[in-house]
């Protein structure tokens, strides 16, 4: 998980970042559609969108009235389609 990995240099970085994420998570609930369709190419039937805080990546998807977040990873990391398995629970539901 992300928290432990900064936890392990800055525990007060880390708990920062997790409040700054949950409530970034905790607002998609709220016009999710502002935020992008991801930018890369999956050839998938699902959209996928992102959001992004600081140098990290939220993505999630939109189903009718749920956003479900899928994954959480650095910015520079380019999406893959295998990142995003179904049978992965979500990271967050609203």
């Amino acid at each position: 998980m992300l928290h432990d990995y900064i936890a392990r240099d800055n525990p007060l970085a880390a708990l920062r970042w997790r409040r700054k994420i949950l409530r970034l998570m905790g607002s998609l609930r709220q016009m999710p559609f502002r935020w992008e369709i991801v930018p890369e190419d999956l050839a998938i039937d699902q959209e996928y969108r992102h959001a992004l805080l600081g140098n990290y990546r939220v993505i999630f998807r939109v189903e009718d009235e749920i956003v479900r977040v899928v994954r959480v990873f650095h910015a520079a990391r380019i999406l893959r389609r295998s990142d995003l398995r179904d049978d992965d629970p979500p990271l967050y539901t609203n």
